[in-house]
């Protein structure tokens, strides 16, 4: 598929990707099973752990793939909720070309990136419960890796509702497609 908004990329006229995203219960990669093993363990107030209960310190070498958005209600022209970019790690951000949106709202990335994601999240935030993302790199020039999202579900520190989904936190692993 050739998407109209690859022709002013870099590169650009005719990237030829695939948009297409895929959702599933369990992540593949061993590093992201780890990660959704460490959060079952984490203390929970309801079904989740509070955003307190993810210490980066504990997973130095998943910390520069990790991202931690914060759902809130910022109304725009996709949903009744957006989520801000809280911290983008700088592996995440230089292999998707991410630098400086920490501090950015989901929906202010440009078309069709919000159509893309607010699917998974609208999931995330229904479901409460981790998932796994899987798909290739869109519109970047990159169609030479495919990646594994995995999304973890946090409530905001006492004395929110400790049920209502506040932070995902996701960490990325990618391989290359041969």
């Amino acid at each position: 598929m050739v998407h109209p908004a690859s022709a002013g990329l870099p590169g650009g006229g005719g990237l030829s990707e695939d948009p297409n995203l895929t959702i599933a219960e369990m992540p593949a990669a061993p590093e992201l099973q780890e990660m959704l093993t460490a959060w079952h363990t984490w203390p929970k107030a309801g079904r989740l752990p509070r955003r307190a209960a993810f210490d980066p310190v504990d997973f130095p070498r998943l910390l520069p793939w990790m991202l931690l958005f914060e759902i809130d209600g910022h109304e725009n022209r996709y949903r009744d909720y957006d989520l801000l970019y809280r911290y983008v790690g700088s592996a995440f951000a230089e292999t998707l070309q991410s630098e400086g949106l920490t501090g950015t709202y989901i929906s202010a990335l440009p078309d069709p990136f919000p159509d893309r994601w607010f699917p998974s999240f609208d999931r995330l935030r229904q479901d409460a419960k981790p998932l796994a993302v899987r798909g290739k790199p869109y519109l970047i020039d990159k169609t030479y890796f495919r990646f594994e999202l995995l999304y973890l579900p946090l409530a905001r520190n006492a004395p929110a509702d400790p049920e209502a989904v506040a932070f995902n936190l996701i960490c990325m692993h990618r391989e290359v497609v041969r």
